[in-house]
């Protein structure tokens, strides 16, 4: 079984970094200990070489003697990243050639870097593989990972995950399957390896929704809740948002092996090119099913949260619109009464102290009175 890591294209290398090209390493020099017999890992190309076509030209040379069925179109879909999870087989599907592109999905939280306060940044990091697998061998390749940070914001990123299950998936095999399995055995280990993210990444996510809420129950007695409910508003929408960037790779890679006529991601070809009809898959099936299931769930409670939040809003627009109606109310009242009193003294009619400064000083003294009445009785009535 041989198992080659090519690193990922980059157009633009750093320029500490002396441009060099490293020759077909075999990680099997190091010893019995570290690789297992059954695996042979390698990693091939330079990551400062040249233009994709280049690299292409260059990858599929160093490879093409060692894995049977490589050609230019599988190494091109194998250096250019995909956005969503898929499966492409390449040819007859009893060739057992077939590219699949499967991500793991990474929580996080992050100090923000604008606040002196112990405010934090929740973000999501897609780390997505190109797998190729073909008879006796299995070619991956770890892209830059791409950070989703609050409603839609994306940032590219270093691979992650890399070195780690790498080793894990090189120790599981050496475990349980050694020189009996196949090549679309190693590449289920892997995928299994990755797709395991979700459930911790799932925990994390329903965590950042249980802190939403405990943020928002305390909101309601704020003498701000004005502003509280807007700023809720927008953690709550970036949490859909970040949910619904998950489920988007999850269903993709999840429909994904439909596209195949054996309903598998993986083929199920042994190193002499025979089918296995024994090969497990039942196991990432039900990973991803479960995982689905529980974004199902994640999701149901987001948009309750949601829907508690506007109503919410609408009952506090309404409670606004009362405090206005309530306050121009008062300032109506407190008007209306020295309105009609300066009325009254304006009427065309004999009044007392009319046309003397007595009149006068009258209507100021009945207008205020009336005022102060009035405003005293509202006082009373509100209590």
């Amino acid at each position: 079984m041989l198992w080659f890591d090519v690193d990922p294209p980059v157009l633009s290398p750093p320029a500490q970094t002396p441009a060099r090209r490293r020759r077909l390493r075999s990680l099997a020099d190091d010893g019995p200990t570290t690789v297992p017999p059954a695996v042979v890992l390698a990693k091939a190309a330079d990551p400062n070489y040249g233009l994709i076509e280049r690299r292409v030209q260059h990858v599929t040379s160093q490879l093409e003697n060692w894995c049977r069925g490589l050609d230019e179109e599988m190494v091109r879909d194998l250096l250019r990243q995909d956005v969503q999870p898929k499966v492409e087989t390449y040819g007859d599907e009893n060739d057992g050639l077939r590219g699949v592109s499967v991500v793991a999905i990474i929580a996080r939280e992050t100090p923000r870097e604008d606040s002196r306060s112990d405010d934090i940044v929740e973000q999501l990091i897609f780390q997505m593989v190109e797998i190729i697998v073909g008879a006796g061998w299995i070619v991956t390749c770890w892209h830059p990972s791409r950070v989703v940070i609050g409603a839609g914001e994306v940032v590219a990123g270093h691979p992650v995950l890399r070195e780690p299950f790498l080793g894990h998936v090189r120790q599981r095999w050496q475990q349980n399957e050694g020189k009996n399995g196949t090549s679309g055995d190693l590449g289920r280990y892997l995928a299994r390896s990755l797709v395991n993210t979700y459930d911790a990444s799932h925990r994390m996510m329903e965590r950042w929704v249980a802190s939403w809420e405990v943020e928002f129950f305390q909101s309601l007695g704020h003498h701000e809740k004005a502003d509280k409910l807007k700023a809720a508003a927008g953690k709550i929408s970036s949490l859909l948002s970040m949910t619904g960037e998950f489920r988007r790779r999850l269903t993709a890679f999840e429909h994904a092996r439909f596209t195949t006529t054996d309903k598998s991601w993986f083929p199920n070809v042994d190193s002499a090119g025979q089918r296995e009809s024994g090969s497990d898959v039942t196991g990432l099936t039900e990973l991803v099913k479960t995982a689905d299931e529980s974004f199902d769930h994640l999701s149901e409670d987001i948009r309750a949260d949601i829907n508690l939040l506007m109503l919410q809003s609408t009952a506090a627009q309404q409670e606004s619109g009362e405090k206005m109606q309530r306050y121009l109310g008062k300032v109506t009242g407190l008007v209306l009464v020295p309105t009609l009193v300066a009325g009254l003294f304006g009427a065309n009619t004999a009044l007392p102290g009319g046309q003397s400064w007595l009149g006068f000083e009258l209507m100021l003294l009945l207008m205020i009175l009336s005022a102060v009445v009035v405003y005293a009785a509202i006082r009373r009535r509100e209590k």
